[in-house]
């Protein structure tokens, strides 16, 4: 058998390969816009058959074509024609008889005489319609945040330079960023974080509705929204009012912004962002002590609601810190910062589930490992709020052991503050006398002597004396 012979096949073979592979062929002439034969029976899958083309519902071929796409098929087709080739190639969508929308891949092959006259022409229709949507959605991803549906900064950055290209003026920069975000997603978890951003993007894509509006996330708490609007400053307190009014959070949502407009096209694009983004920042350092305070307040009160026993339990270790500190004779600045860090000790547990804190019966080893995370959490927290991060190593620390057996670090001695270790002690006493689901409470004499039989391995020595002894003075 010869090489060519091999690989050939005849017609009727093909059309059985073409009928089997679900596709759809057929022949027209260049007389009539309908096809004048159906080879294959497949345009059913559409919902039609042959007669349908020549009987109605459609009074023509173009009838099954997408209104859409018509124009720039016919004319693709027409120029094909015109121009001598001998095969044509489109994808375009078609209407099915039950209303659906579904796309298709068409190959025409032009069949012309000797002298090179088009005589009519043979179509193979193949359904591609999964394949489009899944090119659509690469499209979508690789133009858009996946989380918020929001334009990404690859688009935004293509949208800049064909602004600057074209050398616009009148084109607005507003520069967005969420405050907080990091706490939240700290003391909430990553999906309260999301939900918050999902939120906002929600928010400016129903304030921002012209057609030529852009609106981005530029990175994890960054937005960014190119507009010709002209009232900015309104679109901006609308904004603020917005956000305020998204009460499914335990906190206030706070975005601090900035904007610059390009007013002469001399102007560079990344000048007008640079500006953009300075007023934000300017905006930011304004109220950003307030708004991280504001939301540390948010977690107390939260932490507040999930159990009273803890807002009751802080309360009552801050009256007798202020007792040890006084004994002690710690300065001003001390005491203060004492009370603080005895009053946000817990703070971390906002994060906890509450089935944990709850649980009647001991904890399990990794139920222990969950609860323990809740002092790293509350170093996170206040540290990222400038008048709380000089006491957040306090409450790191402050379930370390003077022998090092502690967690999260594994500190000993004189390695912990001196102010989680007082906070330490305190806090024992204070969960000693109070009853748990799992134990009852100690009385003041059994919790003592148990403070003083761990001294040296749990407790630092010198302040279970002071402690000891503070509480006999008082």
């Amino acid at each position: 058998m010869s090489e060519n012979r091999r690989w050939s096949i005849d017609l009727e073979e093909a059309y059985e390969i073409i009928i089997k592979s679900n596709l759809v062929i057929f022949k027209w002439t260049l007389s009539e816009e309908v096809p004048t034969d159906f080879v294959s029976e497949n345009i059913d899958m559409f919902g039609y058959t042959p007669e349908d083309f020549y009987t109605g519902p459609l009074k023509d071929y173009w009838d099954f074509v997408h209104p859409e796409d018509r124009a720039r098929v016919k004319g693709q087709l027409y120029y094909a024609r015109a121009h001598g080739s001998d095969s044509y190639k489109n994808q375009y969508r078609v209407l099915c008889k039950n209303g659906d929308i579904k796309w298709v891949e068409e190959w025409v092959i032009h069949e012309r005489d000797p002298e090179g006259r088009l005589m009519h022409e043979r179509g193979i229709l193949h359904e591609i319609t999964e394949m489009k949507r899944a090119e659509e959605r690469i499209q979508f991803l690789s133009e858009h945040d996946p989380l918020t549906g929001l334009w990404n900064r690859l688009y935004y950055d293509a949208r800049i330079a064909e602004l600057e290209k074209n050398g616009e003026s009148g084109v607005g920069v507003i520069i967005g960023d969420i405050n907080g975000l990091k706490m939240v997603n700290d003391a909430y978890g990553h999906k309260v974080g999301d939900q918050m951003l999902v939120a906002t993007a929600e928010v400016l894509k129903q304030i921002f509705q012209r057609p030529d509006d852009v609106i981005a996330r530029l990175s994890g708490d960054e937005f960014a929204i190119i507009t010709k609007s002209r009232n900015v400053a309104h679109l901006l307190d609308k904004i603020y009012v917005a956000c305020r009014n998204l009460t499914q959070f335990p906190f206030e949502v706070n975005l601090s912004l900035g904007y610059a407009v390009r007013k002469k096209a001399s102007v560079s694009m990344d000048s007008v962002f640079r500006e953009a983004d300075y007023a934000m920042y300017r905006h930011k350092l304004n109220r950003s002590r307030k708004i991280k305070r504001d939301m540390i307040t948010a977690l107390k009160r939260q932490l507040e609601l999930k159990s009273i026993e803890t807002a009751t339990h802080s309360s009552r270790m801050v009256e007798m810190a202020e007792k040890v500190g006084k004994y002690m004779m710690l300065n001003t600045s001390l005491m203060e910062e004492l009370l603080m860090a005895v009053e946000m000790h817990d703070i971390g547990m906002v994060s906890i589930d509450n089935q944990l804190m709850d649980k009647p019966t001991r904890l399990t080893e990794a139920e222990l490992k969950e609860i323990r995370k809740h002092t790293e959490i509350g170093y996170h927290l206040l540290v990222a709020s400038p008048n709380m991060a000089g006491i957040a190593e306090y409450v790191l620390s402050h379930h370390e052991n003077y022998d090092g057996t502690g967690y999260p670090q594994g500190l000993k001695e004189s390695e912990i503050p001196m102010l989680s270790r007082l906070i330490s002690v305190i806090d024992s006493y204070e969960a000693m006398t109070h009853r748990r689901p799992y134990r009852e409470a100690l009385t003041h004499e059994q919790a003592l002597e148990e403070l003083m039989s761990l001294a040296g391995s749990k407790y630092d020595p010198e302040i279970v004396k002071a402690f000891i002894s503070a509480m006999k003075t008082n």
